[in-house]
């Protein structure tokens, strides 16, 4: 998410930086970013599905190519627009710098605002696009104890409706089917448990959004099968808390801000 001009990065010394993410102040992933000549590495670690999920994306730097996104706002860029190469999907961003300073930097990452700030040696200590929020940072850092994730957010009973709206999310007129089973179910692992179901059944694919349930609204993942009738792997068929719950459904490539702007607050689900 982060293009040093090449002479520059050519001058500078190698270096290793890591950033931690956190959401409504809990520790949810962290990034550790290094140069060591024309060597680029990037590598995330996600404390969700079960434990740490981990990637990493190996690059070489090319003069007057596009610069790795994190790279690009390692230190104070200049203002003005560029093209980078966002990691973790290989797609080409725009970084535009509109306001920047020794200390501080503010602009927009492919359309969306960010905000960035600088210590006394001119080194990226943190970051804000959209409702997220990187932190750099020394100490090890742990999975926290308990997520948002996995805690969810408090809902009002009832009809509710989200609060700005969201293009496209859908409320299921009714719960998936369950289709778990005995030993292979638990609302934490869904996601695991829905990639799985899915590779089984030709045709279908994994959807994501939240599952409201005992007043409190969750992050969930279940399928939707070619037929469009959805089933939930992570709960077992007939199990009488499918009475209760009400998905919704959210695109799969809006989920990670949907959730992020719901745990910070931005989004609301409220009563009708």
């Amino acid at each position: 998410m982060f293009a040093l001009v090449l002479s520059l990065l050519a001058a500078a010394p190698d270096e290793s930086r890591r950033f931690v993410l956190e959401v409504a102040g809990v520790p949810v992933a962290e990034l550790r970013v290094s140069v060591s000549g024309d060597r680029y590495l990037y590598e995330s670690t996600h404390f969700l599905e079960e434990g740490p999920r981990k990637r990493q994306v190996q690059l070489r730097l090319k003069k007057n190519a596009p610069q790795p996104e994190v790279l690009a706002l390692l230190h104070p860029p200049k203002p003005g627009c560029v093209e980078v190469l966002e990691e973790r999907n290989a797609v080409l961003e725009t970084l535009c710098v509109e306001s920047a300073s020794p200390q501080t930097v503010s602009g927009t990452i492919a359309g969306e605002k960010f905000s960035a700030d600088y210590d006394d040696a001119g080194v990226l200590s943190g970051i804000t696009v959209g409702s997220a929020r990187w932190r750099a940072a020394t100490a090890p850092t742990a999975p926290p104890p308990q997520s948002p994730f996995v805690k969810g957010v408090a809902v009002p009973s009832g009809p509710l409706q989200l609060e700005p709206p969201v293009e496209e999310a859908r409320w299921l007129s009714a719960s998936p089917e369950g289709v778990g089973a005995p030993d292979r179910v638990g609302r934490t692992r869904c996601l695991v448990l829905a990639r799985e179901e899915a590779a089984r059944r030709p045709g279908s694919h994994v959807s994501v959004g939240l599952v409201i349930e005992g007043g409190r609204a969750y992050p969930h993942a279940w399928v939707t099968g070619a037929d469009r009738n959805p089933v939930d792997p992570s709960v077992l068929g007939g199990d009488s808390i499918l009475q209760e719950r009400r998905y919704l459904e959210v695109p799969p490539e809006r989920a990670g801000a949907f959730f992020l702007r719901l745990f910070d607050g931005a989004l609301k689900l409220k009563a009708k």
